[in-house]
């Protein structure tokens, strides 16, 4: 079909946050490659950012468990248990070791002792201080073995005192209360009070670097950002080799401008882009902490060029935002209130970086609570805080306010410039967002429109030929659809949804239409209920799919697919007892548990068990 007059709608465009209007000096369709361009290498130089954040789960940019770092860490943590009260300033240069240049550089232990104890300066002030603190061990005893006349005493042992024979094992118990594998708490009871020294305790070992799985879960969020990047700068080649195919076809200039809107939302994906904006808020909510010659920790502000790029990608939330909202917003709106929002978000999210960094909080405040009196006291405390959830809800309320005062500014500048009348708009489903931002070309006698092909592979309509026949590859809905109103660069399409008349005011929301009076039929009736039905439809679909993760958490919990295998028990017994019995050849169809031969000599297997069974067995059976 020839269209027998095609109109272009040109209305004034916004650009996004992070566009320059560039219009005056350069073709529309440069200035668009120019953004897309700067748009992708910022999106680049942000994975080189976040690449040194998300190394390690300690969000420490630069952080090497082989290196001064992990002595620091070592060393901080071993002060944060050593003390109970008081401040902690970990920028204070006071904890600072000799300047380590390479791992060959060997740390004097005394030094090291004199960084935890700097007011200690001799070995007779520190007997002195731990005297004082009458730290010892406490033994109840008895001299009687007769219930009834049982006469229970108290016998306690200081760490250090005049026993050389006994103060060697008792400067063991003050070491391990060094180095954090033993506590000391004091017990207040009405007849007297105890300093008591605690029984070894494991440390809980942290993977700062290595790992698999969610163990090291930030890796994870780093290889989405770069699928991410890898996918728009494959959509925007793309889009430039279709461009240079047709090299006829610029009417995608204005369109470039928001190609990471549309392009985003379509070929990436909404969840992708939250995670990027959330691993760049994250980012921007954690303190920089970095070395300066010597191990001690230094605040090291972000450079600007980095706050700047990645406040840029926190913005992919407002994207999301106003993707999801676009549906209830009146058409042509959305394209007026979305980059001013945007860029208004960039600019605050930029100056609150800049004033006010996150600084490192270090918090000292021990708290212990007992278990059934006298079984077990938990402690907590001892603190260093590197992130700040509060920054991070700040980041994302600016976002969100940002856009809710941008749209009411376009509303009341409607207003201003309110006007009568009706006019024809087509609502274009098959574009999606890209219906609010990208212009097309619209024939103003029947349901047709057009536009160029680059910006259809941008909105994820890919077109192609086949055996001299135009197919477009439709990504949302993963189909092929044949082409047959076409002709030459441009593609053609029929409207799939009937023109709506809408009334040119100032409100923001969509206008609802007016209803005749209620007409029951029987068609309508059927309608209902095939909603009806759809809708249960769904929520049986989820609620199966709930039921499923359940079930699957228990019966795949285990490689041997046995629902609610336990490796501290008689399962575990039972499966090396079958193990057995194969490897001998005994084909025996029965197996009575209960028979004395097939019993476990001890106790439980403990939770270290494992199942045995034979490497060379698969060999047998090939032979």
């Amino acid at each position: 079909m020839i269209l027998p007059r095609i109109v272009t709608t040109q209305p004034r465009w916004n650009h996004g946050g992070r566009g320059v209007k560039l219009k005056s000096l350069l073709p529309s369709h440069r200035c668009g490659w120019l953004y897309v361009i700067g748009s992708i290498g910022c999106g680049i130089y942000y994975l080189t950012v976040a690449h040194t954040h998300f190394a390690n789960d300690l969000w420490w940019a630069g952080y090497t468990s082989t290196g001064p770092q992990a002595l620091l860490v070592d060393l901080v943590n071993a002060n944060l248990a050593a003390r109970s009260t008081g401040p902690l300033d970990i920028l204070d240069t006071t904890a600072v070791t000799k300047a380590v240049g390479t791992m060959k550089t060997d740390v004097s232990p005394t030094y090291v002792w004199q960084l935890l104890f700097s007011e200690l300066t001799t070995v007779d002030s520190a007997v002195a201080a731990v005297r004082a603190t009458h730290v010892g061990l406490m033994q109840f005893a008895t001299t009687s073995s007769s219930s009834s006349l049982t006469s229970w005493t108290v016998l306690t042992q200081p760490l250090v005192d005049d026993d050389t024979a006994w103060s060697f094992y008792g400067w063991l118990f003050v070491y391990d209360w060094v180095h954090g594998r033993r506590f000391v708490v004091s017990l207040e009871g009405d007849a007297s009070t105890q300093v008591l020294v605690s029984a070894i305790a494991a440390p809980t070992l942290f993977p700062s670097t290595g790992g698999s799985g969610l163990t090291h879960a930030t890796r994870v969020i780093y290889y989405l950002s770069v699928y991410m990047s890898a996918v728009l700068a494959v959509v925007a080649v793309a889009s430039l080799v279709v461009h240079a195919v047709n090299r006829a076809s610029t009417d995608a200039g204005d369109n470039w401008f928001f190609f990471n809107r549309v392009a985003g939302s379509i070929w990436v994906g909404r969840p992708l882009l939250v995670n990027r904006a959330l691993s760049a808020m994250l980012i921007l909510s954690t303190a920089q902490v970095a070395l300066d010659g010597s191990t001690h920790f230094v605040f090291a502000p972000r450079p600007w060029i980095d706050t700047l790029v990645v406040a840029g990608e926190t913005t992919w939330l407002a994207y999301v935002i106003v993707d999801a909202c676009h549906v209830i917003v009146a058409p042509g709106h959305t394209k007026a209130y979305a980059p001013w929002g945007t860029a208004l978000a960039w600019s605050i999210i930029v100056v609150i970086e800049l004033a006010a960094p996150i600084q490192p909080v270090g918090a000292l405040r021990r708290e212990c609570t007992s278990t059934n009196m006298d079984m077990a006291i938990a402690c907590s405390g001892s603190v260093v805080q590197v992130g700040n959830l509060a920054r991070l809800a700040t980041l994302m309320g600016m976002q969100l306010g940002s856009l809710v005062v941008a749209a009411v500014g376009v509303y009341f500048w409607n207003q201003r410039r309110r006007h009568s009348g009706l006019s024809t708009q087509r609502q274009r489903h098959v574009l999606a967002i890209a219906d609010e931002f990208f212009a097309v070309r619209e024939s103003p006698t029947d349901a047709i429109w057009a536009m160029d092909p680059v910006s259809c592979v941008v909105a994820g309509l890919v077109p192609f030929k086949l055996g001299g026949t135009r197919y477009t590859f439709d990504v949302k809905f993963w189909v092929v659809v044949p082409d047959t109103y076409s002709l030459g660069a441009m593609k053609r399409f029929v409207s799939n949804a009937r023109e709506v008349k809408v009334k040119h005011r100032s409100s923001l929301l969509a206008p609802v239409g007016s209803f005749g009076p209620s007409h029951v039929s029987i068609r309508q009736a059927a309608a209902t209920a095939a909603v009806a039905g759809g809708v249960l439809y769904t929520v049986a679909a989820i609620v199966g799919s709930i039921l499923y993760i359940q079930v699957a958490k228990v019966n795949l919990a285990n490689d041997l697919s046995w629902a609610k295998f336990s490796m501290a028990g008689t399962h575990t017994f039972l499966a090396n007892l079958l193990n057995e019995r194969l490897v001998l050849g005994i084909d025996d169809t029965r197996l009575a548990l209960d028979d004395g031969r097939y019993a476990m000599v001890g106790g439980d297997t403990g939770a270290s068990s494992t199942v045995v069974s034979p490497a060379n067995f698969g060999a047998r059976l090939a032979a």
